[in-house]
């Protein structure tokens, strides 16, 4: 059989226990599709010297590479350098010149390297080191019958830093091409966003179309195939201008795009600012943000003012208006909003609070019920959501439905539907 194509394959009990979500396998398939890679399947085993064995046998069968991630780490549950070596069916030994570059690591970092860490440095016959430049596990290449293993490190960032120095460009590049385009949404569902692209949907269309959901976060891929670059970027680019045609203004952004990313970027583009009032959300509006980099040129503060004292103290809140409607009430999120506005002397301000769950409900405003404001140098606008999910989920979706409205408003675009407006 004509061995062909990638296998990816991560390696860990937090991964197969649901303790850890892979995303090394997304990544390292992304990266493989852009140089024409075919990825025939995707295997998560634990750390299980035999378990690694078997998915490598399998692999082999006919795969012409395995890239792997996890399980190169110094303590006894790290398997995959032993697993290596049964694979290969050969001993390992230690690497003088990996000890010594580990050992060198940890005098950069002033830190004492523990006897586990020659661990690392153990290789099995004939295999070779790969470089990590951002820890202290070599990565190890080896090949047999015919099939080339990559093993890289689980830390994200290693891996990463591994895959681009060492993996890729030792790689084939195909004849086919792969050409992906992401394009991002908000403020719509996705049946609708189904329906208006509908007739780009076909399986054997090029591209292919499809869509993800994550967070209120709508993503519409387009993937295109073909043996000549220039015609399959073509392709793409064709595909991604119906899908702007039809989905218009609700795409805020695109490929490695976030919305808080671009409320940052549209915040500096008009040398503006903006202050935060949180309450049901607990400052996760303000990390988004600040997760940004630039964010510190715009951001102004924000207030965590989660109990009904500190939105009277640090948002001069009148109690009397709190104990009158309620702590989730229009009246109180414009009052947070308009008073972080004033009081950072800042151009833009937004404020959220609710009901996030589980308890603390009622008939007229059960669990998921937000208000949100936004005021601005020519009024507030605010909204009332109810949402359905969990506790957690409730507060994401607070977040990005006030990053929705500070969007649109900065885009010059029409608010989300039912936002009222007062000067």
């Amino acid at each position: 059989m004509k061995k062909n194509g990638y296998t990816v394959l991560s390696v860990g009990d937090e991964l197969t226990l649901g303790i850890t979500t892979d995303t090394n396998s997304g990544y390292i398939c992304r990266q493989l599709g852009e140089i024409g890679g075919t990825v025939k399947r995707i295997l998560t085993v634990p750390d299980r010297t035999e378990d690694i064995v078997e998915a490598l046998r399998l692999a082999a069968r006919d795969s012409a590479f395995v890239v792997m991630s996890g399980g190169l780490g110094p303590t006894e549950d790290d398997r995959t350098r032993y697993a290596l070596a049964e694979f290969r069916g050969q001993p390992l030994r230690e690497n003088a010149a990996l000890v010594a570059e580990i050992q060198k690591r940890f005098d950069a970092m002033n830190r004492p390297m523990s006897e586990s860490n020659k661990i690392q440095a153990l290789l099995p016959e004939q295999a070779q080191a790969l470089p990590n430049s951002c820890g202290t596990a070599p990565g190890i290449c080896l090949e047999h019958e015919g099939t080339r293993v990559f093993a890289l490190p689980g830390v994200p960032r290693e891996m990463k830093a591994m895959l681009e120095q060492s993996v890729l460009p030792a790689l084939p590049r195909a004849d086919n091409f792969l050409i992906m385009k992401q394009l991002h949404l908000v403020g719509v569902g996705e049946s609708v966003i189904g329906e208006a692209i509908k007739p780009l949907m076909k399986q054997d269309a090029n591209p292919t179309v499809g869509t993800t959901v994550k967070d209120s976060i709508i993503t519409v891929r387009l993937v295109a195939r073909g043996s000549d670059k220039d015609e399959t970027q073509a392709l793409c680019d064709a595909g991604e201008k119906e899908v702007r045609a039809a989905l218009g203004e609700n795409i805020f952004g695109q490929d490695d795009d976030t919305l808080p990313g671009v409320v940052v970027r549209l915040l500096a583009e008009k040398n503006a600012t903006i202050a935060l009032a949180e309450s049901c959300t607990g400052g996760m509006i303000a990390s988004l943000l600040v997760n940004i980099p630039g964010a510190s040129n715009v951001l102004k503060n924000g207030i965590v003012s989660y109990a009904n004292e500190a939105k009277t103290e640090l948002l001069g809140v009148p109690a009397e208006v709190i104990e009158e409607h309620g702590a989730v009430s229009k009246e109180v999120a414009i009052l947070m909003a308009r008073n972080a506005r004033e009081r950072a002397r800042a151009d833009y301000s937004l404020a959220v609070t609710g009901i996030a769950g589980p308890g603390g409900g009622t008939k007229d405003k059960p669990v998921g019920t937000v208000w949100l404001a936004m005021a601005t140098p020519f009024g507030v606008s605010y909204l009332r959501r109810n949402f359905l999910a969990d506790r957690q989920g409730n507060r994401v979706l607070s977040a990005n439905t006030g990053l929705t409205l500070l969007w649109r408003e900065l885009a010059g675009l029409a608010p989300p539907p039912e936002t009222q407006h007062e000067r």
